[in-house]
């Protein structure tokens, strides 16, 4: 099971609109405050505490950093199956009807677990069913501090694309090529996501941006690379594309706060 634990850090405060997570995910804030804006009522989640973030589902994610210092949380993926099968051992379990994050609070022993996922942590010597069963555990530990999310929505056509493109956001993704991969015609990849009120176009762009984002979030890469991994041709025309979305020049999001906050666009 491949595991997926990334270290965030942002220098500035600013709110992201419609973001996707591919899987759900369990974070632990750090530093800072992170709120999280989706169906129902504002998430705050303060430093010390833990969140559950569902997958597919678009939130408004907004991170402040603490006075003199920047924002830091970690995340773990939980895939939906290991949710699934933690919550069937839990009879009576009483599941929200809105699709939204969940913050909680974790024991020690449930804390001293997240962090055996961390990169170098006692789960990289595990063995495959044990760390499967380990994460299973978290996740029961966070159904018993309340952080349950609800049953997954039917998976759409987008849902697949965003899938697919997320694999390699850097590649010379086309409607034919990603078409083909998804074992349809390129008319029936474009009528389909038009049902959906979407765009091959359309997510193509946003899955690019979100991923550099998350680069400039979780790695120490120089724009320019980040550029590149993320599909674009040279730093400058990411950095239109990424302002333009928002709101911040891709550097701006690792510098400290220098004027007043701002906002994604």
């Amino acid at each position: 099971m491949a595991m997926q634990f990334f270290t965030i850090t942002q220098g500035r405060r600013a709110r992201f609109h419609h973001l996707l997570a591919p899987v759900p995910a369990l974070v632990r804030v750090r530093a800072g405050i992170k709120t999280v804006l989706g169906q129902g009522a504002p998430v705050d989640v303060t430093a010390g505490r833990f969140c559950l973030m569902p997958e597919a589902v678009p939130l408004t994610v907004e991170n402040r950093p603490a006075p003199g210092r920047p924002y830091l949380a970690e995340a773990l993926a939980i895939p939906r199956p290991v949710l699934e099968r933690a919550y069937a051992r839990l009879p009576g379990l009483n599941r929200p009807d809105e699709a939204g994050a969940v913050a909680c609070d974790l024991p020690a022993a449930a804390e001293e677990l997240f962090q055996c996922f961390a990169p170098g942590g006692a789960a990289a010597r595990w063995p495959e069913p044990v760390a499967g069963l380990r994460l299973e555990e978290l996740a029961l530990w966070a159904a018993e501090a309340g952080a349950v999310l609800a049953r997954a929505a039917p998976e759409r056509q987008g849902d697949r694309l965003r899938g697919l493109i997320g694999a390699e956001p850097g590649a010379d993704w086309t409607a034919a090529t990603a078409a083909r991969a998804l074992a349809m015609s390129e008319a029936t990849l474009r009528r389909r996501l038009a049902a959906e009120g979407s765009g091959f176009a359309e997510i193509l762009r946003e899955m690019r941006l979100c991923h550099g984002l998350a680069l400039l979030q979780t790695t120490a890469l120089p724009v320019g690379r980040i550029a590149l991994e993320a599909g674009y041709a040279s730093a400058s025309q990411f950095a239109q594309r990424f302002r333009e979305r928002f709101g911040l020049l891709p550097r701006e999001i690792r510098e400290a706060e220098a004027t007043a906050d701002r906002n994604a666009a």
